[in-house]
């Protein structure tokens, strides 16, 4: 055993220097990633982040760049993002994915700048069951006007270049953003923002357009009313393998599947305010949108059967009315709330396709369609009953009812939902706070067709958590908290229907969490969690339970902090886990089998100057479970952020 921890500490230290100097290269024969605008997952600009992290059989890496620079004359914005992850098991799965994107700007006068500006996708994955490969490259020339101080037109053309499931395609990619606002006509603040874009590499397009119109009115002090009309169009064109008899009609391997969707989108706030502490609102939003899925090639004779195109369109309508009141120790909210959605799902014929299986394909997809109408109100309130004593009150209730037209779709049915939740704060002086929590959700579902009806019942949650916090000088602190939960599910017809059976979960919950500081350098950390939780059969009128299952939860945490100098520090510690189940004969408890997780723990964080920073964690695991040998495992996690 001592042979075999020293072998694997040995390849815990290669493990990190390897990751520190080939992370950013793992899985290379794989191909690289890339995708539209990175998303920017850095804390901030100019900034390069490296991470690695090893769980059990998952190996993780992370590289990411974000770097801005401007002058009067030239801007660069550039993003990088690389994920991979490698999962060792019976073989492997490896999963890569590259993004960046790139924006240049030199300014020619003015009015005029020059821009460049591209992005760059790869993805692989070899365990992917649909696109296991893909990739996307575009570069966009284009100049930004600036007209009159309100506004921008930014036109742009350049080539995509694309490969999808081994099939490259190439062609124009062009794009229009432009930006007007603020303008204030007659008191009117106006503003639009509009981005155009589409591709055409064929035989595939690609679209996604956006436009946004807002229109805000101050009438009075408080007093405001907003006007928003937004139009999203995105169009998709995706590879999917042909079979035999498309293949050999139309003499392609791959048929192309194509999802187009719209939205409009009008929306309306109107802000009063009744004096300096109330204030009310008015809002109402509509909603419509449509998604369609076109197959390009479609025969009578395909052997899949299924080639038909399909529409959903979805209708949605939102409205509330709410009242505001603030005080100096007082607020409160009162809410009602009014929403309707309907969803429509339709197949759409060919010519010379079979009558039986579109008529088939009909019924499916009008089994699919449904509506729903939810009536809310929402309370809360705080009242500061002292300068130390907070007390917070807050309900909401809601009534949804589902409806499908189908006949061959019950899943009709009615849903009350109730929540209740009181909160009490206190400071009993500067050392010592008290929080008590107590919550109640009460859900009533009724599903309306006898077939369902077995499945109506009434889900029942209480909870109660008292807190306290602490804190003894200028060295030690701590947190506790207690929690105490019940849940019962009760089914209305358990007395008719043998297959269902009420059951209740009932637990009990301690948590510590507390830091003691030594000295100016070293600290001492401390997290206990403790779990009990069990499981039962529950006869609600007589208020019985018959126990079936119960769970002990254990967890432990410590760890010494050292802190030799400005930020530096490192931490060794010991974690410790358990989780043993129990099931009942009779009414005695009776050993199951028990799971346990133990090892030591290591910290490593180094600020740097120039916003460096490196954090570096870890934990050796033995794992033990009953009946199964022990097994130990190395985890180990690493970040590190550069300023550039």
């Amino acid at each position: 055993m001592a042979s075999s921890r020293k072998n694997s500490s040995v390849a815990l230290a290669a493990l990190v220097g390897f990751c520190l100097t080939h992370a950013a290269f793992a899985q290379e024969e794989f191909g690289r990633v890339t995708a539209g605008p990175v998303a920017d997952t850095l804390r901030k600009p100019n900034e390069t982040m490296l991470s690695f992290e090893r769980n059990l059989s998952t190996y993780l890496w992370n590289l990411g760049l974000n770097y801005q620079r401007s002058s009067p004359t030239w801007s660069v914005d550039l993003r990088q993002l690389f994920r991979s992850s490698l999962v060792r098991v019976s073989q492997k799965f490896i999963k890569d994915e590259e993004a960046v994107s790139f924006l240049v700007g030199k300014k020619l006068s003015d009015r005029f700048d020059f821009q460049l500006d591209g992005s760059s996708l790869v993805f692989s994955d070899n365990r992917a069951i649909g696109i296991d490969r893909a990739s996307s490259h575009s570069t966009l020339v284009g100049l930004r006007y600036l007209v009159n101080n309100v506004g921008t037109i930014s036109p742009s053309i350049g080539v995509r270049f694309d490969n999808q499931t081994g099939q490259q395609d190439k062609g124009v990619s062009y794009r229009f953003l432009t930006q007007i606002g603020e303008l204030d006509i007659s008191g009117y603040r106006m503003n639009f923002q509009g981005r155009f874009s589409g591709d055409r590499i064929t035989p595939r397009k690609g679209e996604s357009h956006a436009a946004t119109l807002s229109v805000e009115k101050t009438f009075v002090e408080q007093t405001t009313d907003t006007l928003r009309v937004q139009f999203f169009r995105n169009r998709r064109d995706f590879y999917f393998p042909a079979d035999s008899v498309v293949a050999e009609e139309f003499g392609v391997t791959n048929n192309i599947e194509q999802r187009i969707e719209e939205i409009i989108d009008v929306s309306n706030e109107l802000n009063y305010g009744a004096g300096r502490n109330l204030l009310f609102t008015f809002s109402g939003n509509l909603r419509q949108r449509g998604i369609s899925k076109n197959i390009n090639y479609k025969t009578v004779s395909s052997l899949t059967g299924g080639l038909f195109d399909t529409d959903i369109s979805e209708f949605r309508l939102e409205t509330f009315i709410q009242g505001r009141y603030r005080s100096e120790r007082t607020s409160a909210l009162f809410r009602v709330m009014f929403s309707e959605r309907d969803e429509n799902h339709e197949a759409k014929s060919f010519p010379g396709a079979d009558r039986l299986q579109f008529e088939s394909r009909k019924r499916n997809e009008a089994r699919k369609n449904n509506s729903s109408r939810r009536t809310a109100l929402t309370g809360n309130a705080q009242f500061g009953v002292t300068k130390s004593n907070v007390l917070s009150l807050s309900a909401f209730t809601s009534l949804l009812r589902y409806d499908t037209p189908s006949a061959e779709n019950t899943d009709d049915r009615d849903e009350l939902l109730l929540v209740f939740s009181l909160s009490d704060q206190q400071s009993l002086g500067k050392n010592l706070s008290f929080i008590l929590s107590a919550d109640v959700v009460l859900n009533h579902t009724v599903y309306l067709f006898a077939s369902r009806s077995a499945n109506n019942n009434w889900n029942r949650v209480f909870r109660l958590s008292p807190r306290i916090d602490t804190r003894l000088g200028a060295r030690f602190k701590t947190a506790n908290t207690f929690e105490v939960l019940a849940n019962y599910t009760v089914y209305d017809f358990e007395d008719q229907v043998f297959s269902v059976r009420s059951f209740s979960f009932r637990q009990f919950s301690f948590i510590d969490s507390s830091t003691y500081q030594l000295s100016r350098r070293v600290a001492f950390d401390l997290a206990i969690r403790l779990k009990l939780y069990e499981r039962g059969q529950l006869r609600w009128k007589e208020f019985k339970e018959r126990p079936e299952n119960y769970f002990e939860d254990r967890t432990f945490f410590c760890q010494f902090r050292y802190s030799p100098s400005a930020g530096v520090s490192v931490a060794v510690g010991f974690r410790y886990f358990s989780l043993t189940r129990f099931r009942y004969q009779a009414q005695d408890r009776v050993f199951e089998n028990r799971l346990v997780n133990y090892g030591p723990t290591c910290m490593i964080e180094w600020t740097m100057k120039r916003n460096a920073r490196l954090l570096l964690s870890g934990w050796y695991e033995t794992q033990k479970q009953t009946s199964i040998p022990a097994n130990s495992f190395s985890n180990l996690a690493m970040t590190m952020n550069f300023g550039l």
